[in-house]
């Protein structure tokens, strides 16, 4: 237990006695010179060298004994205002220096992670409009699953969505971000789809700043890239074939 330290008692009697000391040697100047004044001028009138040499003496030993009574004052005075008599305090009661850490703690990384299937973003402007060329694999999709299982990203809610095409262009599909839900539950209905990108930040204070910390840093969202599989229309005349697009989600990391 902490106990709070008052002001040490003792020292403003030491300076009363200090404030003695320097009086006393201004009186023993005063009286020493004045009465040896009058000794020497008594010598000088009365033509008596012994007189004079007793004023003269009287006049040397005040200011002698001015100077030890001021040196004696003097140095209580400076010992108690410069901390010289800190070694003579109790231990509770000398000066301590205490060093605050300011420095805030780290709790994110520089800069986000990810795991990604080995043909994510592989295609290009030339690519084929309708391949499924850049699909994840079965196991693919299994390991990004479980990262995101790790991450808690099923049980987050998306605050953002968009669709991208195989090379990574804006396509006139709009999605909304309640469709994670469809997702997160694991809802194929008659799309089919695999997990092709999971990003994150991770938290420094869980782990390193590595794929395998999969504690995300609170505000920062995780981003979801699914692989879809889609037509573009399907009519009695025509039947296009399946592509594959992008769908990203942004998932709010809880901040508590």
């Amino acid at each position: 237990m902490l106990e709070r330290i008052g002001d040490v008692t003792g020292l403003a009697e030491l300076n009363e006695l200090a404030g003695w000391f320097v009086g006393s040697a201004l009186v023993v100047l005063v009286g020493g010179v004045a009465g040896g004044a009058v000794f020497w001028a008594a010598g000088r009138v009365g033509r008596s060298t012994q007189t004079s040499q007793k004023g003269l003496q009287a006049v040397v030993l005040a200011a002698i004994g001015a100077v030890l009574l001021g040196s004696v004052g003097g140095a209580i005075q400076w010992s108690t205002t410069s901390g010289r008599t800190e070694g003579l305090l109790p231990t509770a009661a000398k000066q301590r220096t205490i060093k605050i850490d300011r420095e805030s703690p780290t709790t994110a990384c520089g800069s986000r992670v990810a795991v990604q299937a080995e043909k994510h973003r592989g295609a290009g402007p030339s690519t084929n409009d309708y391949t499924l060329e850049f699909e994840p694999t079965d196991d693919e999709h299994s390991a990004l699953d479980e990262i995101v299982s790790e991450l808690g990203g099923f049980e987050m809610t998306a605050g953002g969505a968009y669709s991208r095409s195989l090379w990574w262009e804006r396509n006139g599909n709009s999605v909304g971000a309640g469709a994670w839900g469809n997702y997160s539950d694991h809802v194929d209905g008659k799309k089919q789809w695999r997990l092709s990108s999971v990003r994150w930040l991770p938290d420094a204070s869980a782990g390193d700043c590595s794929v395998d910390n999969r504690e995300a840093a609170a505000g920062a969202p995780v981003e979801i890239v699914i692989h879809e599989r889609y037509r573009k229309a399907r009519t009695s005349l025509f039947d296009w074939p399946e592509s594959g697009r992008y769908i990203i989600f942004d998932l709010d990391v809880p901040t508590d």
